[in-house]
């Protein structure tokens, strides 16, 4: 993320607009109207994510931050 002219980087996992996903972030999946947490972060950058009561392993490409944990 820009702030001041300078590149702030928090993770090294960004979905396509730029925003860090981190363990608490409400995300959507992308070919689907459906909204789920993210549980884990993998080492090789794929997500856990708490779909209706069921956890799934997506790639960050699929999904979209639409509520930051902080």
């Amino acid at each position: 993320m820009a702030i001041g002219g300078k590149v702030k980087f928090m993770s090294s996992v960004k979905y396509k607009w730029g925003i860090n996903m981190k363990v608490g972030d409400l995300v959507l999946f992308a070919n689907d109207p459906t909204i789920g947490v993210i549980v884990e972060m993998r080492s090789n950058g794929d997500c856990c994510v708490l779909f209706d009561g069921q956890i799934y392993l997506c790639a960050p490409s699929g999904l979209e931050v639409i509520n930051e944990s902080r």
